[in-house]
């Protein structure tokens, strides 16, 4: 297992022992946004599409952050991008918070535009 692995997996243990506790929800959203070479793509993809259904705001506003910022990137899949973008456009509908929903509209203009 290499360093990224490790890091990626060391979050996910870390969510699943703490998934309501908001800051450490919102600490994981933001790590995940930041490139660890080696990283397990499919399993950030997977925390961070969790992380968009957090009941707390901060938590889904990082992780749509985190989502934009690994879309961007040249080495991400194409295929976690169309996944990244179809729960930001599921998400968006039933979103409450003014803030989060301007972010989701800003990370789905960005993923409509990196998808193809």
């Amino acid at each position: 297992m290499n360093y990224g692995e490790i890091v990626t997996e060391e979050l996910y243990k870390m969510y699943k022992s703490f998934p309501k506790d908001k800051y450490i929800t919102m600490a994981i959203a933001i790590s995940l946004g930041y490139k660890v070479l080696g990283e397990n793509q499919s399993l950030v993809k997977d925390l961070l599409i969790e992380l968009i259904d957090s009941e707390w705001q901060r938590t889904r506003y990082r992780a749509a952050s985190s989502i934009e910022r690994i879309a961007s990137r040249s080495d991400t899949n194409k295929e976690i991008i169309k996944d990244f973008y179809n729960k930001i456009k599921n998400s968006l509908k039933k979103e409450h918070a003014n803030s989060v929903k301007k972010q989701f509209k800003k990370v789905e203009s960005t993923l409509e535009f990196l998808k193809d």
